[in-house]
């Protein structure tokens, strides 16, 4: 950094001066490829500034970054020298090294001012950054609620589609759950059914992160709960996989649909059987939802239990009374757990009365040689756990021992002496 830099930085104008006549590079670039302008630019120095500009100094040099004086300005928010280097022609839709232009610069800091001053001078209000996102769109992921507002009054598109992920800025507001943000959305007209990329809605979104006010926004608002995203899955499938009781109640008492199945037939029992999600499960079990439902290949929750070793699932299924003997296209339960080698899953199930006559030779040898490992396991468990015990009864012992002898050697050390009789004197 030059005494010029510096002088910039701290709006010292008579210096700036100073140095500029003595012959000071006016474009001098620091480490960062920061010229002065940057610093009077990114400091609100509007008076370093135009000493700069008057000196014909570079108002589109870049830095490292792609940064130019404007850029700094917007994401300051410094309104003044944005408002001068605007006046003077510097480019609004420079873009930096990430395509990011200073309105979008303007929208990611809060910076409405700046964000106003900018769509005033015609700022391109739908530019799209190098992944393909707006300004409005980075309004809608941070919340900002004012920014938001001047770029709908300034006509932003509200459907604006991210070309990268699909999403518009309903979608990033229901992920982040901007509750005020999806409102104000919505009151301008969103769409709230628009799908992404990949067929997910808002909702799905606001499921898929958790996000219960603003799922409960877009469900007072009308969106659809039943609607179908990749591979058919609708919220409540999403809400089971991810075992979000929250989320699962909501649309519960919104009356989703519990057996409501995608693609290859799964339910969201299914879902939540096949994740391990035991509180998912006992919530969509205590709604009623069909324990015995089958896929396409006739498969019931119980038996992606098994198949994925969910013992903890496996046990709760049972309990609700699913039934181990129903066949899938792979076979009985017992079968496809001994086939999987998932032989906790076989022993709970044999032990809850399903068939043993089933399963190759070779199948139940590794189950026995499973079992013959588990007893060892635990009885070497059982052993360490006993000499623990002993080591912990020892150590208490001799703590006792050590306590009783202290009491004695304080009670000795505190009695008084017995007196000497004394010879009585010739």
């Amino acid at each position: 950094m030059t005494s010029l830099h510096r002088a910039a930085e701290k709006g010292r104008v008579a210096a700036l001066q100073a140095l500029l006549k003595r012959g000071a590079d006016k474009d001098a670039a620091d480490g960062q490829g920061r010229t002065p302008l940057h610093y009077a630019a990114m400091k609100g120095q509007a008076a370093a500034l135009r000493v700069l500009l008057d000196s014909g100094a570079d108002k589109e040099a870049a830095g490292r970054d792609g940064w130019r004086p404007l850029h700094w300005a917007a994401m300051k928010g410094q309104v003044g020298v944005l408002t001068t280097l605007l006046k003077r022609g510097a480019d609004k839709e420079a873009a930096d090294h990430n395509g990011q232009r200073p309105l979008h610069l303007a929208v990611m800091s809060g910076q409405v001012a700046a964000l106003r001053a900018l769509l005033r001078r015609g700022a391109d209000k739908e530019a799209a950054d190098g992944s393909s996102a707006r300004p409005i769109h980075y309004a809608a992921l941070k919340g900002w609620v004012a920014a938001l507002q001047a770029l709908l009054d300034g006509g932003a598109d509200k459907d604006a589609v991210d070309e990268e992920s699909g999403y518009t800025p309903l979608h990033f507001a229901a992920a982040n759950g901007h509750v005020a943000a999806l409102q104000l959305l919505l009151d301008s007209g969103a769409d709230k059914e628009a799908v992404d990329a990949s067929g997910g809605t808002p909702l799905h979104h606001a499921t898929l992160k958790g996000q219960v006010a603003a799922l409960q926004v877009l469900l007072d608002r009308g969106a659809d709960k039943e609607a179908a995203g990749g591979s058919g899955r609708r919220a409540l499938h999403y809400a089971a996989l991810n075992g979000d009781v929250a989320v699962l109640r909501a649309l519960l008492e919104r009356s989703a649909d519990k057996e409501a199945a995608d693609e290859a037939g799964l339910t969201p029992l299914h879902y939540a059987a096949v994740e391990g999600q035991v509180a998912a499960l006992q919530v969509l079990l205590e709604s009623g939802a069909d324990k015995q439902a089958v896929d396409g290949s006739g498969a019931t929750p119980l038996h992606y239990a098994v198949v994925k070793g969910q013992v903890a699932t496996l046990r709760v299924l049972l309990e609700g009374g699913c039934r181990a003997t129903v066949a899938a296209d792979g076979g009985k339960a017992v079968r496809i757990a001994l086939r999987e080698g998932q032989h906790a899953a076989a022993e709970l199930l044999i032990a809850e009365g399903a068939a043993a006559a089933t399963g190759s030779a070779e199948q139940w040898a590794a189950f026995a040689q499973w079992q013959r490992g588990r007893v060892a396991q635990l009885v070497a468990e059982r052993e360490a756990a006993e000499a623990a015990r002993e080591a912990e009864r020892a150590e208490l012992r001799a703590l006792f021992v050590a306590i009783a002898a202290e009491a004695r050697r304080q009670a000795g050390a505190g009695r008084p002496a017995k007196r000497r009789r004394c010879a009585a004197a010739p």
